[in-house]
């Protein structure tokens, strides 16, 4: 796969489709591979980033954007960080991997935040 990490900052929607527009979507991290990728891309320069993970549709049920598949428990509870996801304030349904924390968290959809997409070998 190749990735790339844009710093221009978008909402949620507006990332997802601005990875659709470059043919390509917001990065999934279906496995730890992916997850050391993104720890050696993006330097703590983004506090935060949007990958393609998101509960809109029904809460606590995150859906991959790649492929619609759903988060598996046991991946969940190793690229989130502790405590998370935890949909603060009724409103936090986007998932941001985060710099700091090299592991992922949920955030508002309206947050505008740096993205990385992702393109599958052709």
């Amino acid at each position: 796969a190749c990735i790339g990490i844009f710093n221009e900052t978008l909402n949620y929607t507006q990332a997802v489709n601005a990875c659709k527009e470059k043919q390509s979507f917001l990065i999934s991290l279906k496995n730890r591979d992916k997850l050391e990728i993104l720890r050696n891309e993006v330097s703590t320069t983004y506090a935060a980033t949007w990958i393609g993970l998101d509960d809109t549709d029904t809460e606590g049920n995150f859906i991959w954007i790649e492929d619609l598949t759903q988060l598996n428990d046991t991946l969940k509870v190793q690229i989130f960080n502790a405590g998370e996801p935890n949909n603060g304030r009724d409103k936090e349904h986007c998932v941001q991997y985060v710099s700091k924390h090299k592991l992922l968290n949920d955030d508002d959809c309206k947050e505008l935040q740096p993205y990385v997409c992702e393109q599958t070998a052709v």
